[in-house]
C-alpha cells in the first residue's frame, strides 16, 4: 500500500487510480501489478533518429511466434478441460464431475449455452474470495481505518525532506 502511495506524487493520482482499477479488474491485488500496469500506463518515449553512414547489406526478418501451440486443435474440448479443471481449482470437485457428465450426455447447442453461464458464475466465484481474501487479511492486520486514495488528502500529509529533518521543515524535498 506505501508503495501505491509512494507513486502518487511521480505518476500523478489519475494514473494511479486508473492503475488500481485495472488491477482490480484483472483481479491481481498487489502492489507490485499496481506499479506494473502504471509503469505499462506511461508513454514511450520517441526514440531519436541517429544520422549513420552505415547500410544495411541485409533486409530484417521478421519474428514469428509460435502460433501452432497457441491454436487448439479441439476448441470444444480445451475449453471443457478449463472449466473442469477450473472448478478443481476452486475445490468444487462435485460439480466438477457433474459437469464432466453433463458434457457427456448433453447435446452441443445446451452444452455452450450451460457453457457460457458457468464460465461467468466461475469468474464472479474467483473475484468474490480474491475479495474476501483481501477483507479478511485487512481485518487480520487490524488496520483502523479504511481510506482509499481518492479520500486521501497529500496537502496535510507531513512528507520530509531527508531523514536529518524535523517535521516542521519547510525546504523542498531532494
Amino acid at each position: 500500500m506505501a508503495q501505491v502511495l509512494a507513486a502518487v506524487p511521480i505518476a500523478g493520482l489519475e494514473a494511479v487510480l486508473v492503475a488500481v482499477d485495472l488491477a482490480l479488474e484483472a483481479g491481481a491485488v498487489s502492489a507490485e501489478h499496481v506499479l506494473n500496469v502504471i509503469g505499462r500506463l506511461k508513454p514511450t518515449p520517441e526514440i531519436e533518429r541517429i544520422e549513420t553512414s552505415l547500410v544495411l547489406t541485409e533486409a530484417p526478418r521478421p519474428i514469428l511466434a509460435a502460433t501452432t501451440r497457441c491454436v487448439p486443435s479441439q476448441p470444444r474440448r480445451t475449453a471443457m478441460r478449463d472449466v473442469i479443471a477450473e472448478l478443481k481449482s476452486l475445490r468444487l470437485h462435485g460439480m466438477a464431475q457433474a459437469w464432466a457428465d453433463m458434457t457427456a450426455q448433453g447435446t452441443l447447442a445446451s452444452v455452450e449455452s450451460s457453457r457460457w453461464l458457468i464460465e461467468h458464475l466461475l469468474q464472479a466465484e474467483n473475484t468474490d474470495r480474491g475479495l474476501r481474501s483481501i477483507r479478511y487479511q485487512l481485518n487480520a492486520a487490524k488496520f483502523p481505518i479504511h481510506r482509499d486514495l481518492a479520500s486521501f488528502d497529500f496537502a496535510a500529509s507531513v512528507a520530509r525532506c531527508c531523514s536529518t529533518c524535523s517535521p516542521s521543515c519547510t525546504s523542498a524535498p531532494a
